[in-house]
């Protein structure tokens, strides 16, 4: 793959010879021209995780097809790009004059809600008033993000366009946790997401959960004047049905396809395959307060049992990056430089023997979410990498439909995949004592630490020595692997022009043509 473009360079040139124009990765833009294309028509997208529980309440965003769809309708005070650095979106800006402590955000000028009413502080202060309720929705993660450093009583419409947040303690990254998907502004007073209203690009048409999401135009958009007409989310679970669509003429874009179904497409003229690299990151968590993985030894011969590399080979494609077991992949900034982790299954049979269990061990069955079939592919390379070391344990699949209410975080081992997020709010919630997600459920102060220095400075370098020391004392004492970091890939059709990645939204396509 091309480094940088999200595109093989074979196809990149090959479309470009055909007369397209390829599909551009990028954080948000500002106004800007429209791509070359005929603007007008329907970008029809398919999706394969949605469910009968789907909503379009903000605070209850959990599945992709509600993450696609989302901010279509809603829109949040801050974007981050691909970077992961934020961007002003509804906020024309923020700034803080005591280091982080407080923060004033300057709202634009002119936005209206879809009813033709204007956007006003009030409706910023309602929605993340409502966003740190941790009981106010079931996915919503950034209550538990500013636990304990914002309260609803420190946020306060200043004027008709400004928002102060007084923050309880000083935390330099808080404009990038008003860029997550909890973080978007609605009506103040809404209590009812059945017919959404929102400031952004198109207006809700219909929702039939599981099935179908359609939004058109909005004309009044205060950004850019939107290309398309209308969009049309649907749902199809299985992939090769959803790549067949795509070949046959009958969707546009398939989002997130298998990694083993990217070669059909990459390989048929007139389509593409969309990449976003290190999108997400594979991790078996483990409970460090139950046996047998209240032994870490037993969790360092696990880890050292694996090859990732095969992993990376076998399971995901040859698509990837080797995991060193922290949520960070080698290829960020922050980055720690650690040593990548090599299978060494004599020492880890060693450290097994160490431990009690000189003839191997069973470990607790692995819930496993079915819903991803790199997750799947992963745990049974796995299975047969750790039965050489004498590691035994048995794969229980689990659809999403129940897997996170009854296992995630529940059971003493479990797998699926997270999304690439900046390392403060990832780190707070997987691995800080207390955070909302936190798998291993061991209390380490030195690595609370570590992940609360870095949000309490503005100087870089002192960040990055932060979240390095973090990752070491990470992939060291907590019970979390990590073996691999690998790309989104989306299925694209020559005709679509003009859609961008985003790492909160996915996909951008306000500016999209389907030519």
């Amino acid at each position: 793959m091309t480094a940088g473009t999200g595109w093989s360079r074979r196809r990149v040139l090959r479309l470009a010879g055909a007369g397209a124009v390829a599909v551009g990765l990028g954080g948000c833009g500002g106004d800007g021209d429209s791509p070359a294309g005929q603007a007008g028509g329907t970008l029809r997208i398919l999706a394969n995780d949605g469910s009968t529980n789907d909503s379009l309440d903000p605070l209850r965003l959990e599945r992709s097809f509600q993450i696609l769809a989302a901010p279509l309708i809603y829109e949040s005070l801050v974007d981050l790009d691909e970077q992961l650095l934020p961007r002003p979106r509804l906020a024309e800006s923020f700034e803080t004059a005591d280091g982080g402590k407080t923060w004033t955000f300057r709202l634009r000028d002119g936005v209206t809600f879809h009813d033709g009413s204007a956007l006003t502080p009030a409706d910023v202060v309602a929605s993340i008033s409502r966003a740190l309720d941790p009981d106010a929705g079931s996915g919503n993660s950034l209550a538990g993000q500013l636990a304990k450093i914002l309260l609803p009583a420190g946020i306060k419409a200043v004027d008709d366009r400004t928002v102060r947040f007084s923050l309880e303690q000083a935390y330099v990254f808080f404009p990038n946790a008003m860029a997550t998907r909890f973080a978007r502004v609605y009506k103040a007073g809404t209590t009812d997401f059945a017919n959404p209203v929102g400031t952004g690009p198109f207006t809700f048409v219909s929702l039939t959960p599981g099935r179908e999401f359609v939004a058109e135009r909005n004309p009044s958009f205060w950004r850019n004047q939107v290309t398309l007409d209308r969009v049309v989310i649907s749902n199809v679970a299985e992939d090769a049905s959803r790549v067949s669509s795509l070949l046959a003429g009958d969707a546009d874009l398939v989002f997130e396809i298998s990694l083993a179904a990217a070669p059909d497409i990459e390989n048929t003229d007139g389509y593409a395959i969309l990449e976003q690299a290190n999108a997400r990151w594979l991790a078996i968590g483990l409970d460090g307060t139950v046996a047998p993985f209240d032994k870490p030894d037993v969790v360092k011969a696990i880890k050292l049992a694996l090859d990732r590399q095969q992993i990376i080979d076998n399971a995901l494609g040859g698509y990837g990056t080797i995991g060193y077991d922290t949520p960070v992949a080698a290829q960020d900034k922050w980055f720690a430089n650690l040593p990548q982790p090599k299978r060494d299954v004599a020492a880890a049979r060693q450290l097994l023997a160490g431990a009690g269990y000189p003839g191997g061990l069973d470990l607790p069955a692995v819930v496993g979410l079915s819903d991803e079939p790199a997750t799947m592919a992963f745990l049974q390379v796995a299975q047969q990498q750790l039965k050489e070391a004498g590691i035994r344990f048995e794969i229980k699949p689990e659809s999403g439909a129940t897997y996170w209410d009854n296992s995630w975080l529940k059971v003493a081992s479990y797998s699926n995949t997270y999304l690439r997020r900046h390392p403060d709010e990832i780190m707070k919630l997987v691995f800080l004592s207390g955070g909302s997600w936190h798998q291993s459920k061991l209390k380490d102060p030195e690595i609370d630490q570590a992940i609360n220095a870095a949000g309490q400075t503005t100087d870089l370098d002192q960040q990055v020595a932060a979240y390095s020391q973090a990752q070491r004392l990470i992939a060291e004492r907590d019970t979390t692997v990590v073996p691999a970091h690998f790309p989104r890939l989306s299925g694209v059709s020559a005709k679509v022009k003009g859609v961008k990645t985003n790492p909160v939204s996915f996909l951008e396509v306000d500016q999209a043509t389907v030519g």
